[in-house]
């Protein structure tokens, strides 16, 4: 499990987010956002899943933020971490 620092904290719903916690993703988790189009959405909507808030306030996320977030996603999985679109990731 990893946790990341963002630059800005996100809203949830009067609440601020200032950190966000990466896990491996449970086969769950992955069938919650299997049928999401978009690369960035599914993301999105992984993260948010992990970290039991709406997707919404992952949307307010900064790019520079989601790029750590996401990189930090991947690397949790090692080289079993399923792609986005059901491929596996290289090492």
């Amino acid at each position: 499990m990893t946790s990341i620092d963002l630059s800005r904290p996100l809203d949830n719903a009067g609440a601020p987010v200032a950190r966000l916690t990466i896990r491996e993703p449970d086969i769950g988790a992955l069938i919650a956002v299997e049928n999401i189009n978009g690369e960035m959405a599914r993301l999105a909507a992984l993260i948010a899943h992990l970290n039991d808030v709406p997707v919404k306030v992952v949307h307010q996320m900064r790019p520079s933020d989601f790029d750590k977030v996401v990189a930090a996603l991947l690397a949790a999985g090692g080289n079993d971490t399923p792609a986005v679109d059901g491929a596996t990731q290289p090492a």
